[in-house]
């Protein structure tokens, strides 16, 4: 079974030392994709809701 994986983060999240290297650990282990949102926070989804809905439509098309 597989299961498509859209990783979303934003490069300033404070939670993660590294961001970008998070989400691309995370990528790797579950072969998924990866959003990063340059200058968002830990909530993209709220701080870029356009970008990141806009990405998650196209992600999901291509999942289909």
């Amino acid at each position: 079974m597989h299961t498509a994986v859209l990783v979303v983060m934003g490069t300033g999240d404070v939670d993660f030392p590294d961001p970008a290297a998070e989400a691309h650990w995370i990528q790797q282990r579950l072969g998924g994709e990866v959003l990063l949102i340059d200058g968002a926070g830990h909530h993209p989804h709220v701080e870029h809701p356009d970008q990141v809905a806009k990405a998650v439509l196209a992600f999901d098309r291509g999942a289909q």
